[in-house]
């Protein structure tokens, strides 16, 4: 049934590509919140002011969704899901070198960017790839993905607190950030921009 799916290599590419940007975003989100004790010792605050790396990241990421889904009508749902993964890359590499709590919290906020702009176009990318009578078991596949990333996140976290250190629980993010990235070029490489004709958006479906 799911085999069906992947037999086309444009539309396994984006599965690949959706997937592991899920889990990179999963990865980024809850499980995060037991670094909090950790890093509140390390930086000699309370619990209180380290939270705000949990809620910045989300109130980010609930706040630009939308406007990131806006940008991919206009200029492309793969481009801006493609940004989105380098920034929040980006991001995580400049968490694991902060050195004050306050750096922290502001660059958490640029990584929930990074995943507002993943998560407002994927699903419109799979959308665009797959037919209506396909997608609901597309759209289980990114999710499951996502659902991997708060099994490893909540097993892995725990273990990098205990022996090693907060540093290396966004160190984590970067692999497999890197891997999302890289599996997302060859979709952002067939995936054509809308056309813009005024102040309308004609999009290749429309012109069919």
């Amino acid at each position: 049934m799911y085999q069906q799916l992947l037999e086309n290599t444009t539309r396994r590419e984006v599965i690949i590509a959706l997937t592991g940007a899920q889990m990179l975003v999963q990865l980024a989100s809850l499980p995060v919140a037991l670094s909090l004790p950790t890093m509140a010792e390390y930086f000699d605050t309370t619990i209180a002011d380290t939270a705000w790396i949990v809620i910045i990241y989300l109130a980010m990421l609930g706040s630009f969704v939308m406007l990131a889904a806006r940008m991919g009508d206009r200029y492309g749902h793969a481009r801006i899901f493609f940004l989105g993964l380098v920034v929040s890359t980006a991001g995580s590499v400049l968490i694991s070198c902060s050195q004050e709590l306050w750096h922290v919290v502001a660059l958490r906020g640029l990584t929930g960017l990074g995943s507002a702009m993943v998560l407002g176009n994927a699903n419109a990318i799979l959308a665009e790839n797959f037919e209506p009578e396909e997608r609901g078991r597309a759209f289980a596949m990114p999710i499951i993905g996502s659902r991997f990333g708060t099994l490893i996140g909540l097993a892995a976290f725990g273990l990098l607190l205990q022996y090693i250190g907060w540093r290396w629980v966004f160190v984590s993010f970067v692999p497999l950030g890197i891997m999302a990235i890289v599996a997302s070029v060859p979709m952002l490489r067939h995936s054509k921009p809308p056309q813009v004709t005024g102040n309308s958006l004609s999009r290749p479906e429309d012109r069919r």
